[in-house]
């Protein structure tokens, strides 16, 4: 008995030992990791930044402040003085804004206030905040955050125009709440990997075009996204949006080369074919299909959308049997396409064969010369033999353009542009407005056997 109250005793002691090292850890833990509290002096900030080891890139010091913004367009509001003190002090900062007061709800940076801003690597936004104000291409609202990796706002919902326009080094961001990001919001923000956007309903135009670092997008709750949306996102390997989202008429994922996975949720006008690699609307009109190469042929599709091949630079032959209307920049930057064949088109729009090259190119079209737009091989600077052929017996194309000042189907094709106009007794006068580009060696030939086609 003596032997197993000794045992009792021991087992006590020892639990009482490790329920005292639990409480002392979880003491520390909570101590240590407990959130500093906010300055509320501007002085004190001044002192901290000082006296404050690190203050790199790498390591900025950490500041969160609790002070009146007041009029942020004031040199005396309490913005601009914090602004000043970060400047002063040169040292790279991490600046929480959050507990701020603001004297309204949009929050502005003060566009053509530079300083202290290059300092300032990852900014957290009042939680008073709920929309950032927009800017321009030339005066972005973020300008002059050339450092700037990281920004989130608790409550922001609307983020405006060239809001951080060309931030550079802006690698995550942190909207929760956010539900409209418009035009050119992120553009050219190349840096950026993480973007949260489960709440947004409506991206405006090239409001994340060049952010080449990009690799994903979820937005399951978009309603709306614009032309160039996300253009040139070279590194963008797969989206997923709802199949009832609109989309602008100009290709969201213009020269997305690496984009091979669409999934849609849902039901809607959207679909994909190609195994997810294309994204169709209506069943019949192409929007886009970026990482297309190769030989491509699309029986189905009548209706070829605005950008829908831009940048496929691998692409080299094309068949659309049914095909009537082929968008404005269809194929720009196409340069290794050879082959086209649109037997059944009536329109071609403007920059269809853009900076394209000086690949040779053979276009088969139909029985009646489709409509063609302005500035068809706009930039292509060296010689590019071309060659359009069409069933013997076809209407409205004429012969191979001699020269560049008659006014025939040939010289509109490759760009050329005349104006009418009427004289007193009604008489009409075309005028040359835009010289064709002589750089197309353009070859009309009618082809003996229509079957051919």
């Amino acid at each position: 008995m003596k032997n197993l109250n000794k045992f009792i005793v021991f087992i006590i002691r020892k639990a009482i030992i490790s329920i005292f090292a639990i409480l002392v850890s979880a003491f520390v833990f909570t101590a240590c990791n407990k959130k500093p509290a906010p300055f509320t002096d501007l002085n004190a900030v001044s002192t901290h930044i000082s006296k404050a080891k690190g203050g790199t890139l790498d390591k900025p010091i950490n500041i969160i402040v609790d002070i009146p913004l007041g009029d942020v367009t004031n040199t005396g509001s309490g913005w601009q003085r914090l602004l000043m003190i970060i400047e002063n002090a040169g040292k790279n900062v991490a600046l929480d804004l959050s507990a701020c007061q603001m004297t309204n709800t949009e929050f502005n940076p003060v566009i053509n206030v530079n300083t202290g801003k290059f300092f300032i690597v990852s900014l957290v936004l009042p939680v008073a905040a709920k929309s950032i104000i927009g800017g321009d291409w030339d005066a972005p609202s973020f300008t002059h955050f050339y450092n700037l990796k990281t920004v989130s706002a608790k409550e922001v919902t609307s983020i405006g125009s060239y809001a951080f326009f060309n931030c550079t080094s802006l690698i995550s961001t942190d909207f929760p709440m956010v539900a409209s990001i418009s035009d050119c919001a992120f553009n050219g923000c190349t840096s950026l990997k993480n973007v949260s956007m489960s709440l947004v309903t409506s991206i405006g135009g090239n409001a994340f075009s060049d952010c080449s670092s990009l690799t994903s997008i979820s937005i399951p709750l978009v309603t709306s996204i614009d032309g160039a949306a996300f253009a040139l996102c070279t590194s963008l390997t797969s989206v997923n949006f709802p199949a009832s989202a609109l989309l602008g008429n100009f290709n969201p994922f213009a020269g997305c080369i690496n984009l091979t996975s669409f999934t849609l949720n849902g039901t809607g006008n959207l679909s994909v074919i190609e195994d997810g690699k294309a994204l169709i609307r209506g069943g019949t009109e192409l929007i886009t299909y970026p990482s297309a190469s190769g030989n491509i042929v699309m029986n189905n599709i009548t209706n070829i959308g605005e950008g829908a091949f831009n940048g496929n630079s691998n692409l080299t032959n094309v068949s659309f049997p049914l095909v009537t209307s082929i968008g404005d920049f269809a194929f720009l930057h196409c340069t290794s396409l050879t082959s086209a064949s649109f037997p059944a088109a009536t329109s071609i729009g403007i920059l269809t064969f853009a900076c394209t090259g000086t690949t040779a190119l053979t276009i088969t079209l139909g029985n009646k010369a489709p409509t063609v737009g302005s500035n068809m091989f706009f930039e292509v600077t060296g010689v590019k033999p071309v060659t359009v052929k069409v069933p013997f017996g076809a209407t409205g194309y004429g012969q191979s353009p001699v020269n560049a000042t008659a006014r025939n189907w040939g010289n509109y094709f490759r760009g050329g542009e005349w104006s009418s106009s009427k004289d007193w007794w009604g008489d009409t006068t075309w005028t040359r407005t835009t010289a064709p580009n002589t750089n197309i060696e353009l070859k009309i030939e009618y082809m003996t056997d229509a079957a051919s086609l």
